[in-house]
């Protein structure tokens, strides 16, 4: 019965780190996406920019969303 219980623990032991892995795994995964995306925000602002002001330098006026 003992070794029966000690397999238990060592089983459960191992799923908590597999979880506790694959979790840690995720959360960087998600950050590292998130910084991209702000990345990717800022330079549509950046883009954005500069085409509203070609478009002004050349005397067109329309609006951008």
């Amino acid at each position: 019965m003992q070794e029966h219980e000690t397999m238990i623990h060592l089983l459960e032991d191992d799923v908590d780190r597999e979880i506790v892995e694959l979790k840690t795994s995720y959360e960087k995964q998600l950050h590292e996406e998130r910084e991209v995306n702000m990345h990717l925000k800022g330079q549509e602002f950046v883009t954005k920019k500069r085409f509203i002001r070609s478009v002004a330098d050349n005397g067109v006026y329309c609006t951008v969303s």
